[in-house]
């Protein structure tokens, strides 16, 4: 089933998406089909990025348990570092963190101990934890099955879950749309031969300029903040400031 049909039949939760920030990552190589880790740490381990991170989870973070995906122990550390420093509880796993200590963060966490932990890979497969109820993509992807199975943490359905706020800082829903978005009839088997790049047909979502809420295809007026952009030709001209993506949009920027 797809992930549309799923959400809407309740066996996983809606989502809100705002892009708050675009990294620029016009520098960094593409290896196996994504970014190359040591270019990508350089380009978003930054600290006014990370300031960022920080004051939009302040700002639209609602305190909710919230999951943070960073590129390497580097930015992983300096992630939790800021939050820290902000007077917001945060852990940090990664893959030599023991798994006594990642039961006891995932414990304090669900209680409201610590409110996000930030981390390298390892929680983006194979680990459930429904309450969370927030995303944090700090990590960039070209990558669909890592961005499905990341975005995925959060919408598992948990009793009080209304719906999982994502804050991408990674362009990933400008650049690969929406999981919703995302779906394929067949499996590639590399029968043919390595697979070679092809552009993304998805129709991308499209930021509100004034709140920065990420809205689907097709909807001119923001479901978060009820700016309608004016038409300028056929060209949108929008003003303001944080963003919500909503299904069905997305811009090609940073895309190699």
């Amino acid at each position: 089933a797809k992930t549309s049909e799923l959400i809407s039949e309740g066996w996983l939760s809606p989502f809100r998406v705002f892009a708050p920030s675009h990294p620029d990552l016009s520098g960094v190589k593409t290896v196996a089909g994504d970014y190359h880790e040591g270019q990508l740490s350089s380009a978003v381990n930054k600290a006014n990025m990370i300031a960022d991170i920080v004051s939009t989870w302040i700002d639209l973070g609602e305190n909710r348990p919230t999951m943070c995906f960073a590129v390497d122990r580097a930015h992983a550390k300096h992630i939790q570092r800021d939050f820290e420093d902000a007077g917001i509880g945060c852990g940090y796993i990664d893959a030599l963190t023991p798994p006594e200590e990642r039961d006891e963060l995932r414990d304090r966490l669900d209680a409201g101990e610590i409110q996000v932990v930030s981390s390298v890979g390892c929680l983006i497969i194979g680990v459930d934890w429904p309450f969370v109820s927030c995303i944090i993509w700090a990590r960039p992807t070209k990558s669909e099955m890592l961005f499905v199975q990341g975005t995925g943490r959060g919408l598992r359905t948990h009793p009080g879950k209304e719906n999982c706020l994502i804050l991408d800082h990674s362009d990933n829903h400008a650049r690969l749309g929406f999981v919703t978005d995302i779906h394929h009839e067949t499996l590639d088997m590399g029968e043919s031969g390595p697979r070679k790049p092809k552009e993304n047909q998805t129709r991308l979502p499209k930021e509100c300029h004034k709140c920065h809420y990420l809205r689907p295809v097709g909807v001119r007026e923001c479901p978060a903040c009820g700016f309608i952009p004016e038409k300028s030709d056929s060209v949108e001209v929008e003003d303001g400031e944080l963003r919500e993506i909503t299904p069905g949009s997305k811009k090609k920027k940073n895309r190699e």
